[in-house]
């Protein structure tokens, strides 16, 4: 028999009276609308798992989501035996130039601005919406786009012809975080000249790219493949 009892953002496991480790759950000003979980359990067996969450559920009424990596095998199982959905897979890249496709760059026209700059905004805008629309099925977004903009980079690469923004990436030191377009099929150049300009001051490049991210993924085709281990979002529906 499985009980639990909360106690600061923790979930104190029992497996017959006898304890188990704990889960924290937290939620994310980004997406209110799920429990976060992080699991510490000493056993993870699979005809547990379905008590476990239903208890879980009662106590909280609210969609549950777990991100881990794909190795965590144990856990994963723990989870799709209870009824959760693989929703999203993220996976991480660290290049360097010789694993960049092409060698020969066209520096087309970037300009680098700032947050203190009115085209950061609209770019701002752009990515908020873009975000949104990509979240929707896994997690909505819930931040307004001030909080949203809050935790992203104060530098965007822009490309533009005639006064219109083309393309735009959020750019940190060596990692491309965001990229957005409004023309997915004139993106090469721009994406290659990103790369050599980032070439220029750093010996490698980082960035995330999700499955359902059109642009990240054009991205990760400018260089060579990697292997990556994939960082999973897993969901458990709420019906009341």
């Amino acid at each position: 028999m499985i009980k639990i009892n909360k106690k600061d953002q923790n979930i104190f496991v029992y497996h017959n009276q006898e304890p188990i480790g704990f889960i924290h759950y937290f939620t994310n000003v980004f997406h209110k609308n799920n429990l976060y979980l992080e699991f510490h359990l000493m056993e993870y067996k699979l005809e547990d798992s379905q008590e476990l969450f239903k208890e879980i559920e009662h106590s909280f009424s609210m969609p549950l989501q777990v991100m881990l990596y794909e190795d965590e095998v144990e856990i994963i199982r723990f989870l799709m035996y209870a009824g959760f959905e693989l929703k999203r897979k993220c996976y991480e890249y660290v290049v360097g130039k010789k694993d960049v496709k092409k060698k020969v760059f066209s520096n087309g026209s970037l300009e680098m601005i700032t947050y203190l700059e009115s085209d950061y905004k609209f770019c701002v805008e752009n990515l908020y919406n873009k975000y949104k629309e990509n979240h929707k099925a896994i997690s909505p977004l819930t931040a307004t786009v001030e909080e949203f903009s809050k935790d992203l980079p104060k530098e965007v690469v822009i490309q533009k012809d005639k006064k219109k923004i083309n393309h735009f990436a959020f750019i940190e030191k060596n990692e491309i975080a965001y990229i957005g377009s409004f023309d997915n099929g004139q993106m090469e150049e721009f994406l290659f000249s990103v790369i050599e300009t980032l070439f220029k001051t750093h010996d490698t490049i980082e960035f995330e790219v999700d499955y359902n991210d059109k642009e990240m993924n054009l991205l990760k085709d400018c260089f060579h493949s990697q292997k990556s281990i994939s960082y999973d979002t897993f969901i458990k529906s709420y019906k009341k």
